[in-house]
């Protein structure tokens, strides 16, 4: 629990108005949240079991107070962007097909801030696997939401709100981490 709870509310609140959410959400409108889903769930699998297995291997070659620092560097690497600005949207394929769809979920997920936290959990926790379950159930969620909201999405303004103040939390709970990391507090 003290590495499957953390990586989903991180992934979850990083995912928040994400590339991932809208391209899921896109997918919906055009009545594809199924392959949406199912594609996401395929490219999220191999995303962090990969993050996860970077975790183990870096885990082995450095400190606790460098793996906790790694979160918090991680948090704020994710919470930092969401506060200054909000991702467009992906342009969607006509039609979508299932391969043009785990591809393009391919391309907004590797790489990102989710990834990275699952990387930096996997590394500071007991468990990768956890730290890689935690971060699945959290994009899953976020983009289930915006298939089962598909035509009552929240408008750009109320979105872009709620990605900055999730931004806020994760700078914050990073800055708090990373602090504590270096020993700058008792």
């Amino acid at each position: 629990m003290e590495t499957l709870l953390p990586a989903f509310i991180a992934v979850l609140l990083s995912e928040i108005g994400s590339k991932t959410q809208s391209f899921a959400h896109l997918l919906a409108l055009a009545g594809r949240g199924g392959s949406a889903l199912r594609a996401l769930l395929f490219t999220s699998l191999a995303g962090y079991g990969i993050a996860a297995a970077g975790g183990i291997v870096v885990s082995q070659m450095i400190a606790l107070d460098a793996r906790s620092l790694l979160f918090g560097v991680a948090l704020l690497a994710a919470g930092l962007p969401m506060v200054l600005n909000l991702p467009k949207a992906s342009s969607l394929p006509d039609p979508p097909s299932f391969p043009r769809t785990v591809f393009g979920f391919a391309r907004a997920q590797f790489g990102d801030s989710a990834q990275f936290l699952v990387f930096a959990l996997a590394a500071r926790g007991a468990s990768p696997t956890l730290a890689g379950l935690g971060g699945l159930c959290g994009v899953m969620v976020v983009a289930g939401a915006a298939v089962v909201l598909a035509g009552d999405w929240p408008k750009p303004a109320l979105l872009r709100g709620l990605r900055a103040g999730a931004g806020t939390l994760l700078s914050i709970a990073g800055f708090l981490i990373a602090i504590k990391a270096l020993r700058l507090t008792s």
